[in-house]
């Protein structure tokens, strides 16, 4: 759901693709999220997404550390393997983003904390006894076909198969990646299969 808000919120900017700073605004809207509930107590949310978007609309600043223009980096899964971590989760693309020093979101963080000192907050989170960061179940959630991976290519391809009005999320289980849409007519796996088609690659049946 966070990567869906954040290719929403790139949309709505006027951006040809989904960068950090897009996804760090999705992920300060996700309440519930282990970063925005450790980043809350330390630091104004409302300016830290101020400072962010201030930054997307400087020209300096177009880049903000995104691959290709359509093709979204791939957040999350380096954060996650360092971590042992078969899933990701909104705190592992925190992770990942902050940790990108040059990038928006730590720069914009860097305004009102430092961003090693959120990055520790989050971290020692996860790492204590009441972390529970087990991957979910999606029901419609509909599997890549095997040997197939959910690379930069992929995902870009997605976004733009994506109908008007919906939203995409993504996850791992057990090494395997999935894609879930929400919010339009159609089924995931019509997506799905027309993103893989845009590449070349074989579909779902």
């Amino acid at each position: 759901m966070v990567l869906g808000r954040a290719a929403e919120i790139a949309r709505a900017s006027g951006s040809s693709r989904t960068g950090p700073e897009h996804l760090m605004i999705a992920m300060l809207h996700e309440p519930e999220a282990v970063p925005t509930q450790v980043l809350a107590p330390l630091v104004d949310l409302e300016q830290v997404e101020a400072a962010l978007r201030d930054m997307m609309n400087a020209p300096e600043d177009a880049g903000g550390g995104a691959g290709a223009a359509g093709a979204p980096h791939l957040w999350g899964p380096e954060a996650a393997m360092t971590m042992g971590h078969g899933y990701i989760g909104v705190e592992h693309l925190f992770l990942d983003v902050v940790r990108a020093r040059d990038a928006a979101p730590a720069r914009a963080l860097a305004r009102f904390i430092d961003p090693g000192e959120a990055e520790a907050a989050v971290l020692a989170v996860m790492r204590s006894p009441a972390y529970r960061g087990e991957p979910f179940a999606s029901p419609g959630r509909v599997f890549l076909p095997d040997g197939q991976e959910l690379d930069d290519a992929l995902r870009g391809a997605l976004f733009d198969s994506l109908p008007d009005g919906a939203t995409i999320s993504f996850n791992w289980e057990n090494g395997r990646p999935w894609v879930r849409v929400t919010g339009a007519a159609g089924e995931t796996r019509d997506v799905l299969n027309a993103a893989l088609a845009r590449l070349g690659r074989p579909g779902v049946e």
